[in-house]
């Protein structure tokens, strides 16, 4: 259930990215029809005019169904794991423990590398490929784990680190195709972190 509540709300921030961007779509294509590189291209605003601008309240759903989903990979592991039949201190409870440390390997590695790594995609490119990541983890925990009711861990690995892969991705380069759009736009989208995160830590065990 949570895997499926994960999943609705990261397509709703595909959606409303989509909004956003369509907001800059006549200034920003030549930037995404470009040969890939970050930042080339993109109509960086002076400080006054970026501040002048009418801040975009959409925004926040670009930043709140990622940490919502983030969230869920994180703090709702040991509901995944009751759900799974693993007792703690068990060989399995150790290989349970090792595939969701993936997450965290995946946000590490993608945080630094993004820019080698997805090097041959622009900015908002990559910023789709972060939420096609994390929809693909938190559905595939959905699908294989609560409905179809696997006990099998090896799905797991590639979830997880998936879903890393995606976080790690996501912020700085969202931040990246969102300044054009002013100061205020990005104060909205910023404040989908700690809400859309909390949301699911807190909300969850309500």
């Amino acid at each position: 259930q949570a895997g499926c509540g994960s999943m609705t709300v990261v397509v709703t921030g595909v959606v409303a990215v989509k909004g956003v961007y369509a907001v800059n779509a006549e200034d920003n294509s030549d930037n995404c029809g470009g040969d890939g590189q970050e930042g080339e291209g993109d109509p960086l605003l002076p400080a006054d005019l970026a501040a002048e601008q009418k801040p975009l309240r959409s925004a926040f759903f670009t930043m709140f169904p990622v940490f919502m989903a983030y969230a869920s990979l994180v703090t709702l592991q040991g509901d995944l794991k009751t759900q799974m039949g693993i007792e703690d201190g068990t060989e399995m409870s150790n290989k349970f423990s090792f595939a969701t440390s993936l997450c965290y390997l995946g946000n590490l590695i993608f945080r630094l590398m993004h820019n080698i790594l997805f090097s041959m995609f622009t900015p908002r490119q990559r910023v789709y490929i972060a939420y096609l990541c994390l929809i693909t983890s938190v559905s595939t925990i959905a699908i294989v784990y609560y409905w179809v009711g696997s006990k099998d861990i090896g799905w797991l690995y590639a979830i997880y680190l998936i879903g890393g892969v995606g976080i790690g991705t996501f912020e700085s380069n969202l931040i990246s195709v969102i300044t054009p759009l002013g100061h205020g736009t990005k104060k909205w989208a910023q404040m989908g972190i700690p809400l859309g995160f909390n949301g699911v830590s807190v909300g969850a065990f309500i």
